[in-house]
């Protein structure tokens, strides 16, 4: 048995609120979780569009069924996954590939690069925009990891450059079950090392996007 990949070309989803055509004062990119969709998700970021800031929500590439199917019928539930541990490595490339043309494809649509671009993975969605933002070409000033951790192949001890001049915020529930603390703890620990543009919110709630903690990141100064 031989192992072999095909490049193909096919069309992935996305969603937007905010101003379509240019100039906007910030661009936010917000990358759902696992089982998601970009539509739904993009719903939670309703409070912070103020009319100059574009916030797009790409739908990861493999979507699923959530329910099991009853009665011979497919479940009514479809939500979306950016990898699986099987093919890793090619996932990761093909959506970091993805990405990256997205981001090609709305600065052209706004006549030119955001003043301020910020990054935000919720969930599943941090692991996948650590990779992007560090393996990428997204000139991002913030990333913001919410619910969920940096990947795990990022060594702290011999961070990339990148990471000394981008800010990196940690949003961590109080109540958040699904989020691993230790690892989040560690991993704010070591950005701390690397200077006090890095930081770590805690708020009193669970594994969602809650309102006024998006408020007030967003009235944050721009890194």
């Amino acid at each position: 048995m031989n192992h072999h990949h095909l490049p193909i070309t096919r069309h992935a989803r996305y969603f937007t609120l905010g101003p379509g055509i240019g100039p906007v004062h910030e661009l936010w990119y917000v990358l759902h979780g696992y089982g998601q969709l970009a539509q739904y998700f993009l719903r939670s970021f309703a409070p912070i569009d103020n009319g100059n800031r574009l916030i797009v929500a790409p739908e990861a590439l493999s979507r699923f069924y959530l329910d099991a199917a009853t009665a011979g019928l497919h479940a009514e539930r479809v939500g979306a996954s950016w990898m699986t541990r099987e093919d890793r490595e090619q996932e990761i490339a093909d959506y970091v590939a993805y990405l990256d043309g997205l981001d090609a494809h709305v600065c052209e649509g706004l006549g030119g690069r955001a003043p301020v671009t910020r990054v935000l993975g919720f969930s599943q969605g941090a692991a996948t925009g650590t990779r992007w933002v560090l393996g990428g070409r997204v000139p991002a000033d913030e990333l913001i990891l919410w619910g969920g951790a940096m990947a795990n192949e990022v060594n702290l001890d011999a961070p990339p450059d990148l990471l000394r001049r981008l800010r990196v915020t940690l949003v961590v529930g109080s109540e958040d079950r699904m989020l691993d603390r230790d690892l989040v703890t560690r991993q704010a620990a070591g950005l701390q090392t690397l200077g006090p543009r890095h930081r770590l919110v805690e708020y009193g709630g669970g594994h969602r996007v809650d309102p006024e903690v998006l408020a007030q990141l967003a009235a944050s100064p721009a890194p």
